[in-house]
């Protein structure tokens, strides 16, 4: 009898003590480190200022910076996040794109992409630009043969698939980014051009001509870069050869010809503003501007209504890094064009 108690006893506490087959909780999931994320082509470095680093001008020592044996990252290296929070890179001299998931984000050091897309026949040839669709579909802008070709998400693995779409006879484009209805806008850097393609020209392969081409009056576009799209739906292009700002209205990209910019914004600040390459919109409508010789300038929607120059309500320098390209903000801004 004293036995059976026994054997009873200890069934009792090994159910107490959890026996059951029940599953372990999962653990959450890593996410992406907040802030300004851009690529440092001097020692090709993913470089990342924290948002409490952003508040106010000074010199800033970079929260984070990874390097990475995936890819070279010397030259031009666009950046854009997919909605899981993978930070993609575009690599000109790899001619490859990488993909960082929000895991290999955290702290600083070297890095293995965990994604590596190569070329296939000219797929990727000197890529300059990125851009998600909300379809999370990637287009990239290939500078090098004239082409912009899109990526499906299934495509987002490592390998060399061939595009679901490829959009040629090109210049050299290199910045784009996605209007409210789906439209493509990008810019070409030696052609001195803006231009958008519809929603349906997007749609499959060919060599369609643009909807609208916006060209140059006056060195209002002269090597035309970054690109970026503001809550009115307004057109922003960095200049990098005259370290311009140009904003054309939603009024004015209807249709094609000589635009005059309705906003041309230059910088009082030595250094500044000098050979202009990313743009990025922040959720307050500001915009930020990252330069080649590692400054960054941040303007608010005020500075933004006129011509001028106005001093940058933020203006960064990031130590020990030059030569900037690219520049994405995380989370990903709200209430913004995707661009």
């Amino acid at each position: 009898m004293r036995l059976r108690s026994a054997i009873s006893l200890f069934i009792i506490i090994l159910s107490a003590c959890g026996t059951d087959s029940s599953p372990a909780p999962t653990p959450p999931a890593a996410t992406t480190p907040s802030g300004l994320w851009t690529v440092a082509g001097v020692s090709g470095a993913l470089v990342r200022l924290d948002p409490i680093q952003l508040v106010d001008t000074g010199k800033r020592i970079p929260a984070s910076v990874l390097t990475t044996p995936s890819a070279g990252l010397a030259t031009v290296s666009a950046v854009a996040f997919a909605d899981d929070g993978t930070l993609w890179v575009a690599s000109q001299d790899d001619s490859a794109l990488l993909g960082f998931f929000p895991g290999t984000l955290g702290g600083s050091g070297v890095r293995t992409a965990d994604v590596i897309i190569s070329s296939n026949h000219g797929s990727l040839s000197a890529p300059a630009g990125l851009a998600f669709d909300r379809a999370g579909q990637l287009w990239v802008t290939n500078s090098g043969n004239g082409t912009i070709v899109r990526f499906d998400p299934a495509q987002l693995v490592s390998g060399a698939p061939t595009p679901a779409v490829t959009i040629s006879g090109l210049s050299h484009p290199t910045g784009v980014a996605i209007d409210r209805v789906g439209g493509m806008w990008f810019t070409d850097r030696v052609a001195n051009t803006v231009s958008r393609f519809t929603f349906g020209e997007l749609a499959r392969s060919g060599t369609p001509q643009p909807t609208v081409a916006i060209r140059s009056t006056g060195g209002s576009l002269s090597s035309p870069t970054g690109i970026a799209i503001d809550s009115s739906g307004a057109l922003w292009v960095a200049n990098a050869q005259t370290s311009t700002l140009a904003s054309f209205g939603f009024d004015q990209i209807r249709d094609s010809g000589a635009t005059v910019p309705r906003v041309l914004i230059s910088s009082n600040v030595v250094g500044s503003m000098v050979f202009p390459e990313g743009l990025a919109f922040d959720s307050a409508g500001s915009l930020w501007v990252v330069s080649i010789g590692g400054e960054l300038s941040k303007f608010t929607i005020d500075q933004l209504a006129a011509t001028g120059n106005p001093v940058p309500s933020v203006h960064l320098r990031i130590l020990g890094r030059v030569l900037f390209w690219g520049v994405a903000l995380y989370p990903v801004p709200t209430g913004l064009p995707l661009n």
